[in-house]
């Protein structure tokens, strides 16, 4: 089966506020495999935000795979962010999340964020790909939820819309859309999480983008960049910039 793009319908979309549905991106079995190779691995992850049972590993392989099914869909965008700086995509993030809910295991509304692997490298769409369906009665679906809505769902928000998990099928939208992963009712759900990659159409010029501002602000920019970068798992880049922030304001090192 060949993988197909449909757009979850959803109120007020823009270029930031969208849910792409990609239908076959796998097929039944290699959902199955990856079930069965990953299933025993599991450990409980139970924090504030979520519930469930979670295994990461890398897979160059995988990644490939599923970027060349994917690339036909997304091989022509850019984005620009906050400082009007492009975008273009350029491979699935290798570091896989495989997650298992059982009932009663939820995800809490949350916005994604981005990884940045380096400062010319970072992710700026989730990709969640269902390994089983799920029947709608027995809830587990992705919904977009609206910030500034009253009680509606469990979570205090309007549901937009809701994306019900299909076999083989992914969701794939922006870092900042803000959504939650419904209360499992009843069943279990198989979710296999990582982005898309994007590289900068130019290099990155720190002194370009803040030449402009004071040492003090140069400096928590550069210290802001070291903290995603570690967080990222780039940790030998991150020191450089740790350093560079330290030299732009010897302050940030004391208080650290």
């Amino acid at each position: 089966m060949t993988p197909t793009l449909s757009c979850l319908d959803l109120p007020n979309q823009t270029s930031s506020h969208f849910v792409h549905i990609i239908s076959n991106l796998l097929n039944p079995e290699e959902c199955k495999s990856i079930i069965d190779q990953y299933d025993p691995s599991v450990i409980p992850t139970s924090a504030a935000y979520s519930t469930r049972l979670r295994h990461i590993f890398e897979d160059e392989d995988l990644a490939r795979l599923l970027w060349i099914r994917l690339e036909p869909f997304y091989a022509n965008t850019t984005i620009a962010d906050e400082e009007q700086c492009t975008w273009r995509p350029t491979q699935l993030n290798p570091h896989f999340r495989f997650c298992k809910y059982a009932p009663g295991d939820a995800f809490a509304p949350h916005v994604d964020g981005r990884r940045l692997a380096s400062v010319n490298a970072q992710s700026f769409l989730t990709v969640n790909i269902y390994l089983n369906g799920v029947a709608r009665a027995a809830g587990g679906a992705t919904r977009v939820l609206d910030r500034a809505g009253s009680a509606v769902s469990e979570g205090g928000f309007v549901v937009l819309g809701a994306v019900q998990p299909e076999i083989g099928a992914a969701s794939v939208f922006r870092d900042s859309l803000f959504h939650d992963g419904e209360v499992l009712r009843e069943g279990v759900k198989y979710l296999l999480r990582t982005d898309i990659m994007f590289e900068r159409e130019e290099e990155f010029d720190f002194e370009g983008l803040y030449g402009r501002l004071s040492m003090e602000e140069r400096g928590k920019k550069a210290l802001e960049i070291a903290r995603c970068l570690e967080d990222g798992g780039s940790g030998g880049e991150a020191v450089v910039w740790y350093r560079k922030a330290f030299k732009l304001d010897p302050e940030l090192e004391r208080v650290l």
